[in-house]
């Protein structure tokens, strides 16, 4: 028996849900390694950032 358009339409949307899931876990994994990352670099990156965000002193001179 052929499935009907609504059984079609309900495996659809289960697919979709399915892959959508499975990229927000993939994103998850990511963001979890970033934060990670984060909290064991985490001198070290407020470190550059700090003198990245650092006014520029060196700057043109008056006369």
């Amino acid at each position: 028996m052929a499935k009907s358009t609504i059984e079609k339409k309900i495996d659809t949307k289960v697919k979709s849900i399915q892959n959508q899931i499975k990229k927000l876990q993939n994103d998850l994994v990511h963001w979890q390694k970033v934060a990670s990352d984060y909290e064991t670099n985490r001198d070290t990156i407020e470190s550059i950032l700090s003198v990245h965000n650092a006014p520029d002193l060196g700057g043109s001179k008056k006369k």
